[in-house]
C-alpha cells in the first residue's frame, strides 16, 4: 500500500492516483492508502486531489507486478484572499488571531 497525506500529516481521502497514457487509475480511501497495478516498461504515475498540489512519478517497471511507491505528500493550498500563517494542524488566517 502507497499512501497519500496532506502537509500537516492528515490522509488525503480521494486522491486521484493514474498511470498516464493508460487505463490504470484508482483514489486513496479514508487512510489516504491506495494500490495499483502496473504493467513492464517506463511510466509516470499522477497522483492529484483537490485544493491540493499535484505530484508526478516516474518508475521503471521490469516486470508486472504491484510495485510500491513511497509515501507522497502533497501540498495543500492556502485560503484565498486571507492572510495566514501555518500551525501545526492547518492555515490559520490572521484575522483569528487576534
Amino acid at each position: 500500500m502507497c499512501k497519500v497525506t496532506d502537509n500537516f500529516g492528515k490522509p488525503v481521502l480521494g486522491a486521484r492516483v493514474s498511470i498516464a497514457n493508460s487505463g490504470f487509475k484508482t483514489t486513496s480511501d479514508s487512510m489516504g492508502e491506495f494500490s495499483l497495478s502496473y504493467v513492464p516498461g517506463t511510466l509516470v504515475v499522477n497522483i492529484e486531489a483537490d485544493g491540493l498540489t499535484s505530484r508526478s512519478v516516474e518508475l521503471n517497471i521490469s516486470a508486472s507486478a504491484r510495485y510500491p511507491l513511497d509515501d507522497t505528500v502533497l501540498f495543500r493550498d492556502p485560503p484565498p484572499n486571507t492572510l495566514s500563517i501555518v500551525g501545526p494542524n492547518g492555515y490559520v488566517p490572521l484575522a483569528m488571531l487576534a
